[in-house]
C-alpha cells in the first residue's frame, strides 16, 4: 500500500513547522520534517518513514551518549540532582553523606570537576 500526500505550503510555512516540530519534539532532525519541502510531495512508505525514525533516534542516541560523557554541570545541576534524590528517598541524610564522602559540607563547598560525580551518585541513591 502506497499513500501519497502532497501539500503545496510555502518555504516559511515549511520553516515554520519544521521549527515547531523541532521544539516539540527536542531533535535537531525529524522524519516527518525531513520529508516536509515546500511545495514538494511527501511520498514515503510507511516502511520508508520507520526507517528514517530509526536511523534518526540512533543517530539521537548517539549524540545524547556523546553529551552525556563530557558534560557541564553547573552548581544548580548539583543541588537540583540532590534535590531530585532527597525527594526519591525522602530524606536528606544520604544527600548529607553523599557531601560529606567527596569533603564537602554544602554544595558551594564541592569543586566544579566535582560535580559530574556528585550527580551521578546522587542518581544513584
Amino acid at each position: 500500500m502506497k499513500i501519497e500526500v502532497e501539500l503545496n505550503l510555502s518555504e516559511r510555512t515549511c520553516e515554520v513547522l519544521n521549527g515547531l516540530i523541532n521544539a516539540l519534539t527536542g531533535a535537531k532532525i525529524s522524519a516527518i520534517a525531513s520529508g516536509l519541502t515546500p511545495g514538494g510531495t511527501n511520498t514515503k512508505t510507511p516502511k520508508e518513514k520507520t526507517a528514517t525514525a530509526k536511523s534518526e533516534a540512533k543517530e539521537a542516541k548517539v549524540e545524547e551518549s556523546t553529551e552525556t560523557t563530557n558534560p557541564e554541570y553547573t552548581e544548580d545541576d548539583v543541588r537540583a540532582a540532590l534535590a531530585d534524590a532527597k525527594h526519591r528517598i525522602g530524606s536528606s541524610d544520604a544527600c548529607r553523606k553523599l557531601l560529606a564522602s567527596m569533603g564537602a559540607k554544602k554544595v558551594a563547598d564541592l569543586k566544579p570537576e566535582q560535580y559530574a560525580e556528585v550527580i551521578t551518585k546522587a542518581k544513584a541513591l
